[in-house]
């Protein structure tokens, strides 16, 4: 198995991220909309598909 990426490593923990804080908008009400952690969490499972699709390519 190859080794992760810094650019799998950095969707990882936006995905985490954005799924802890997107879960629970009432104890970030000053903080970013719900859409936008949406839209964070998005973009991080697009770029882990994204690395999971180039392993498979190289294998």
């Amino acid at each position: 198995m190859s080794r992760i990426t810094d650019t799998e490593r950095g969707a990882r923990i936006a995905l985490a991220m954005a799924e802890q804080l997107g879960m629970q908008p009432d104890l970030y009400a000053d903080a970013l909309p719900v859409e936008f952690w949406h839209a964070i969490a998005d973009a991080a499972r697009l770029e882990l598909d994204d690395q999971h699709a180039l392993r498979a390519a190289i294998r």
